[in-house]
């Protein structure tokens, strides 16, 4: 079925990473709705039955939906690019998607000490690639 919707949704692109996004975001959509629409068939059918058994099942495809919306957050945020004017400032992780137990702290330790030794560091974006500039004081080009 993803692969049926996969021909209508996604972008064919060279960029591996933005068709993994669209997956993502596509499977946690389809998610959301289908369990969103089974939690309503069986709600209903349990309701007019007086099952417990099946009114339940329907709550447990609402939580299902919730796991789902958080697939979908996920996949935004980790498209989220960094912000070039905080890469340095304490505890800035630029997804909280892609924190893979960092403090935080590395960038912001590099500038420390740039400006201990009379230097300056920059960074910026220029397409998919993140440029960090060490300036250093009386360094010629």
């Amino acid at each position: 079925m993803i692969a049926l919707l996969a021909k209508f949704f996604i972008r064919e692109t060279d960029d591996r990473r933005k068709v993994r996004q669209q997956y993502g975001i596509l499977c946690g959509t389809v998610g959301i709705f289908l369990n969103i629409l089974l939690f309503a068939g069986k709600f209903l059918a349990g309701t007019i039955s007086h099952s417990i058994a099946i009114t339940a099942d329907a709550f447990n495809n609402l939580s299902d939906a919730g796991s789902s919306f958080v697939t979908l957050v996920g996949f935004k945020l980790a498209g989220a690019r960094p912000d070039p004017e905080h890469l340095f400032d304490r505890f800035y992780q630029s997804s909280p998607a892609r924190a893979k137990g960092g403090a935080g702290l590395g960038l912001s330790i590099v500038r420390e000490l740039m400006e201990r030794m009379g230097g300056q560091v920059s960074a910026r974006i220029m397409g998919d690639t993140l440029e960090i500039k060490l300036s250093f004081a009386g360094a010629h080009k």
